[in-house]
């Protein structure tokens, strides 16, 4: 009976029904199967983080310092800084050749 049916079927049909049909099923069997896949992803990796309540996020926070201003910044940074010593220094031009040692 199926061969009957299949020798009444013209080559395009054939084609169609020897690749075509194979070809859709595994599109939509795929797109669900890769939904299954992308929901366990996002479940596994939401379980990887937990959730804070507001009081244990703040504890978790370091403390802030007082306000710093540009002033006190400056003043900190001069004091670490020695900007009356120094050598300056040429850097190496592109047509030059660089330095023999």
């Amino acid at each position: 009976m199926a061969s009957r049916i299949f020798s009444t079927l013209s080559r395009t049909q054939k084609r169609f029904l020897q690749f075509g049909v194979p070809m859709v099923f595994l599109m939509i069997a795929g797109s669900f199967g890769l939904k299954e896949f992308t929901d366990i992803k996002i479940k596994r990796r939401d379980s990887k983080y937990q959730k804070l309540t507001r009081e244990e996020a703040l504890n978790v926070l370091p403390q802030r310092e007082k306000n710093i201003t540009l002033e006190d910044a400056y003043d900190e940074i001069h004091s670490k800084v020695d900007i009356d010593t120094w050598k300056n220094k040429r850097g190496p031009r592109p047509w030059e050749e660089p330095p023999k040692k």
